[in-house]
């Protein structure tokens, strides 16, 4: 005893939880899990004792985590080694403590499917799902109704089954890193907005990493409106660490405080100060390629010369341009009409600060290509020449860029068509930048649309990894999986995006045809649906929509008057039939449906790569019409195969 303080001699006195800690801190995993038999002093409780109880409460919850991030590291440890059995006993454990972890069950799941028990693996996966819609009133994840569907389909032994891809996908991605959302310590608002501009070129430079999964922006953010502690964080992110950043910003300095945190066991691993002369762009970028080195060096990523190199080289000698970049960057993420306006807007701010700035040029052609699709009145045609002049200036100015390459490819695939080149510019600037998500998207949308569909599916497990609650990753990945014939899966990733970014119409529009189409249907969904989208783009008669999906879900008697609907929307709104090729493609005459595509090639539509796979998914019977071929060669794309639907 000490004064008022009692303790026990641990020389003396053996207790498991001392055990269990010092086995943890030797790195003796296995001994150590064996020596937790429970929540710490489960059931014990002394009456009136508010702080002990938060104490109490707050060792379980720590030990817990211990606990957790041990099991885990053993169950990927065991997958490595080919030790499947192993490894199920470990996540079955995790199982045990977190029975509403989705990411635990489908560890349990894989490992049951890799030790050669596909059966109990689903059925594992139909008691979560049973267990989350009785006691939470909550939807299966779409990764579980994938890797249930994909198992289901291998032992069925067909060619849909594809192979087990482990979700979040980790194949060439570990370890994860979530940096958060820098926090401002000051009170202008404009220094805020210099706080979300640094935290975007932190993880600019970190998706120049090979070797590691930085989480995207939008489901970062996502908590900055949605608190959660830390450890819940790194759980539904499935990252390894947590980065946490605060600035403190006057009229010439900036204090950026800087911690790197072990997400599993809350370990603090690296933290720093800097102070940054906010007059010297070279100041501003060295603190940004320093946290980025000390990152890369904490996680035992690789980082090669080259890739040092780039980090630290400043993208522009002018702050002010780099500052205007970082917001039209910040806007570009939104993906929304006005969003990208602006983005381009800033954009063309900061070349005036600076007119060999490539990356700004990139900006402005990335902003013009994606413009059509998110504002209807903008067609293809008006903005191809102004995509193709800046991307042409960027490359002049940094070719070795991967933003660069990676915009070089979009505009080859949304305006040239030249498939092959763009499908190796994506793929190069990947390489030279795997964590760019964007570039990410276009390639699984580029492989989709030349019918590479498990390939597609695959990049874009990539990318749910890497921005799980992103509107944009959602919808995207929801149509390769509808391309790909996971319906199911497709159809919980639409109505996830839907929640997310209640205003983006494409994936209304897409799933309404899905419910109407798709086995199991549900017609009245569809309906709602194809309202809303009607709505959104200021149909004035909404109500009528359910013509349609009943044409769709087989009434062949309103086939025609489906069609004329069809018609009247296109009248009304600044929509064209191309815009809505899914369902002209299902009802309407097929010489009509082979006008219109070919209509589309002459105006040079915004939806022009995607059609050949959007109107064979809704009318198969277009690949033996005698015009298929040559509207193919009309862009000239390679083919497709069979379709899945």
């Amino acid at each position: 005893a000490i004064g008022d303080t009692l303790r026990l001699d641990p020389a003396l006195f053996r207790t498991d939880v001392a055990e269990f800690e010092s086995l943890l801190d030797q790195g003796n995993l296995e001994d150590a899990v064996d020596c937790y038999h429970g929540p710490f002093m489960d059931g014990f409780h002394l009456k009136g004792a508010r702080e002990f109880e938060d104490w109490r409460s707050n060792e379980a919850r720590r030990l817990s985590q211990r606990l957790k991030a041990a099991l885990q590291t053993l169950a990927r440890g065991a997958e490595e080694s080919g030790a499947p059995e192993k490894a199920e006993s470990y996540w079955r454990r995790l199982h045990a403590q977190d029975p509403f972890n989705t990411r635990f069950v489908l560890g349990r799941m894989r490992a049951m499917a890799s030790a050669g028990d596909p059966g109990n693996a689903i059925q594992c996966g139909e008691e979560h799902t049973r267990l989350l819609l009785r006691e939470l009133d909550a939807e299966p994840a779409p990764e579980l109704l994938l890797l249930m569907e994909t198992l289901r389909a291998k032992g069925r032994g067909t060619e849909a089954a594809g192979k087990v891809i482990p979700f979040p996908y980790s194949g060439d991605f570990r370890p994860g890193i979530a940096i958060l959302a820098c926090e401002s310590l000051s009170p202008r608002q404009e220094d805020a907005i210099f706080a979300e501009m640094f935290h975007d070129a932190v993880l600019t430079r970190l998706q120049m990493v090979s070797g590691i999964i930085t989480t995207g922006r939008a489901s970062v953010l996502w908590y900055r409106d949605h608190p959660a502690p830390p450890f819940r964080i790194a759980e539904e992110l499935n990252v390894d660490y947590l980065g946490e950043c605060s600035i403190l910003k006057d009229s010439t300095q900036i204090q950026v405080s800087f911690r790197l945190v072990d997400a599993r066991s809350g370990h603090l691993k690296w933290a720093e100060t800097f102070d940054v002369d906010l007059e010297e762009a070279d100041s501003i970028i060295g603190t940004l390629s320093d946290i980025a080195n000390q990152v890369v060096g904490v996680v035992g990523a690789e980082l090669t010369a080259a890739k040092q190199v780039r980090i630290a080289d400043p993208p522009t000698r002018s702050l002010s341009a780099y500052e205007l970049y970082l917001i039209g960057r910040n806007r570009l993420g939104e993906s929304s009409r006005e969003d990208l306006m602006e983005a381009i807007g800033f954009f063309e701010a900061a070349l005036r600060e600076d007119p060999d700035f490539s990356l700004a040029y990139a900006g402005i052609s990335n902003a013009l290509a994606r413009l059509p699709m998110y504002d209807i009145t903008v067609r293809a045609p008006d903005v191809r020449d102004r995509a193709r002049e800046a991307i042409t200036r960027a490359w002049e100015l940094d070719p070795s860029s991967g933003v660069v390459r990676a915009n070089l490819g979009l505009v080859l695939h949304f305006f040239e068509w030249e498939w092959s080149g763009a499908e190796r510019e994506d793929r190069e600037g990947l390489r030279r930048e795997p964590g760019d998500i964007q570039a990410r998207i276009q390639l699984a949308s580029l492989l989709a649309a030349l019918g590479h569909f498990e390939e597609s599916v695959e990049e874009s497990l990539r990318v749910l990894a890497m921005d799980p609650k992103a509107g944009g990753v959602l919808w995207s990945a929801g149509d390769r999986m509808w391309h790909a014939g996971r319906v199911e899966v497709a159809r919980a990733l639409f109505e996830r995006a839907i929640r997310a970014q209640p205003t983006a119409p494409w994936a209304f529009v897409h799933l309404s045809f899905s419910y109407a189409r798709d086995d199991p249907k549900d017609l009245r969904r569809a309906t709602e649906l194809l309202g809303e989208f009607a709505r959104q783009i200021g149909y004035p008669h909404p109500d009528r929509m359910d013509v349609v999906t009943e044409a769709l879900g087989g009434n062949l008697a309103l086939e025609l008057e489906a069609v004329a609907l069809l018609d009247d929307v296109v009248r009304r709104t600044h929509l064209t039939p191309v815009d809505i090729l899914y369902q002209y493609a299902a009802l309407s005459p097929v010489d009509r449906l082979f006008d219109l595509m070919a209509h589309a090639v002459e105006t040079r539509h915004r939806w022009v790569p995607w059609i050949p796979i959007c109107a064979l998914a809704a009318r198969p019977q277009v690949m033996e019409h005698p015009r298929w071929e040559p509207f193919l060669e009309s862009i000239d794309h390679p083919g497709l195969p069979v379709p899945t639907h």
